[in-house]
């Protein structure tokens, strides 16, 4: 954890401190830009208003993810494979959005585990479109490629947790530089808020420790930012070392209080989302003037030599051309062969195999939840959850307010319901008790889920 100046008196459950120094940061979150230097935050609203590049923070907390999943192939193979299964399971398309991995980690020979999100379609667009349209350029990084940044810059080979807390959701990302455990984000919009969401995560770390034998004792907790001073962290089984924030006043009415200074000099630009190249622009700026003249000479020789590249340019177009249809050859080829690999002798253990993956790839309590809050509106709030697991299906019986009018909550349970159809999910039994101020309503649903992640046809 990084060491600071002292920090001040407060109450907050985070040391606060005073600004270091940093690349002047913004932060997306809920279509607002909050622009931060180390004296200063005022909301940004016109791009044109950067006077020079800045580090671009951005939650894409609507979209599926992140997540894990293991494939039977070495790591060049990986996101091949990975897409296919996750495309056969569901949970990615790419007319919903971009598939985005970060790392590809070899546990055994021929078995990867490849960490993934899937980043929304519109947003993560609108987010590269605004990267063009700036003269001065941003690097963006998504919070699970920073937070994924922090974990290989820990040391040591005991597995550890990192935590990023954000309004809506703690995001968890578990193990070593070497052996990523876990990656799961927490809803804590609902229920008895950041404490269920913790208490979600305890159940999620012991479970890796009794079933895999990865220990976890301590997590890193990193405020992303906050409107509101958090004044306490949820109590935890194992140990919390916090962060330092800083506090910014944005206007008369509104301040923030943010750990992501804290850890920008510790980004890798390899895990950026969007401007990857300003890693080597940036430095480049203190060098220009010297770099024109240098340019200037190359352009004279470039101009005499250009005669003699044009011929070889049209046969270099061609070779290019020519080795693009051999790849996708090779691509077709690779595809039909892992589609058509024989079925072994033993069938029975084979098949005793494949229903153990299915159980484990049954969706867990927290992703059924986090589902849940991410199809739910701002003014509806669960307050109740039970799960049934049977065979390739989910039972799942739910309570719930609206805080709204009649008519508008009846509208809200409506669009609720349906988005959940959209997302899969059959309703057998619906119920709304509708009030003045605020109404109850009650789901019974089935969910169907497939076969386990990682597992392949023999």
């Amino acid at each position: 954890m990084p060491q600071e100046t002292p920090p001040q008196a407060t109450s907050s459950a985070f040391p606060v401190r005073s600004p270091p120094r940093f690349r002047p940061l913004v932060l997306e979150f809920q279509e607002e830009w909050v622009f931060l230097s180390r004296d200063s935050a005022s909301l940004l609203t016109d791009l044109q208003d950067l006077a020079s590049s800045v580090v671009w923070i951005v939650d894409y907390q609507e979209s599926s993810g992140p997540g894990t999943i293991e494939v039977q192939t070495s790591p060049k193979y990986a996101p091949m494979l990975a897409r296919r299964h996750l495309e056969e399971q569901g949970v990615y398309s790419s007319e919903a959005g971009r598939l985005w991995i970060y790392a590809k980690q070899a546990l055994e020979k021929n078995r990867t585990r490849v960490l993934y999100h899937i980043f929304p379609a519109h947003p993560h667009t609108a987010l590269e479109q605004r990267y063009l349209a700036t003269e001065t350029g941003f690097q963006a990084f998504d919070t699970v490629g920073l937070l994924w940044s922090l974990l290989l810059g820990q040391k040591g080979k005991k597995p550890r947790a990192m935590v990023l807390h954000l309004p809506d959701s703690l995001l968890l990302l578990a193990g070593t530089r070497n052996q990523l455990d876990l990656a799961r984000r927490y809803s804590h919009r609902f229920g008895s808020g950041l404490d269920e969401a913790a208490s979600l995560m305890e159940q999620d770390l012991s479970y890796l420790e009794q079933e895999q034998a990865r220990k976890v004792e301590d997590i890193d907790w990193i405020l992303a930012w906050s409107e509101e001073e958090i004044t306490r962290l949820p109590e935890m089984e194992r140990g919390v070392a916090p962060w330092p924030v800083c506090s910014y006043t944005l206007d008369e009415s509104r301040s923030i209080w943010t750990g992501l200074p804290f850890t920008l000099g510790r980004l890798s630009g390899k895990y950026s989302i969007a401007g990857r190249e300003e890693s080597w622009l940036r430095p480049l700026e203190s060098a220009e003037p010297a770099l024109w003249g240098g340019l200037t000479l190359v352009a004279l020789v470039a101009g005499a030599m250009s005669l003699q590249l044009m011929g070889a340019n049209r046969d270099l177009g061609r070779r290019i051309q020519d080795l693009q249809g051999r790849i996708g050859s090779y691509e077709r080829v690779l595809e039909t062969a892992l589609e058509k690999k024989q079925a072994p002798a033993y069938q029975g253990p084979l098949e005793l195999a494949r229903q153990i993956g299915k159980a484990h790839s049954a969706p867990s309590y927290a992703a059924i939840w986090n589902e849940l809050a991410r199809l739910a509106p701002q003014s509806l709030t669960l307050t109740d959850l039970l799960l049934e697991y049977g065979e390739n299906k989910l039972t799942l019986s739910l309570e719930g307010e609206i805080g709204l009018g009649l008519a508008q909550a009846q509208e809200v349970f409506g669009g609720f319901v349906g988005r959940l159809g959209e997302r899969g999910f059959s309703v057998r039994q619906r119920s709304l008790n509708l009030a003045l101020d605020t109404s109850h309503f009650s789901l019974d649903l089935e969910l169907p889920y497939r076969g386990a992640a990682g597992e392949t046809e023999e």
